[in-house]
């Protein structure tokens, strides 16, 4: 076991991206967290789209900062809150499929 979670701040910043459109995770406080090894124990799926390639690769790479300074969550117990790990979100590419009912992305 990897921790318990206290909070998902990363969680909140990215629901507050411009090319958000959905977040797709079972993660909440209180849920204990094991290193993500497959696709069966990772933590969460972000979509994201948007017309202007630049917003949205600028989201990526913020989501991929997050994970690399393990932003995501909080833990219960860490002296800083926050506890080094492996990246643990799994972002789907551009190609990917998906309806949606947000006009502004049309």
């Amino acid at each position: 076991c990897r921790g318990t979670v206290k909070s998902t701040p990363g969680f909140d910043e990215i629901k507050q991206m411009e090319s958000y459109v959905y977040l797709e995770t079972a993660v909440e406080a209180g849920s204990i967290i094991e290193y993500t090894v497959d696709l069966f124990t990772n933590v969460g799926t972000a979509i994201l789209m948007h017309r202007d390639q630049a917003v949205l690769q600028g989201d990526l790479d913020r989501i991929r900062q997050l994970e690399k300074e393990n932003g995501l969550f909080e833990y219960e117990g860490s002296s800083s809150g926050i506890m080094k790990s492996p990246s643990v979100l799994n972002i789907h590419g551009t190609h990917n499929v998906f309806t949606s009912n947000r006009s502004d992305l049309y």
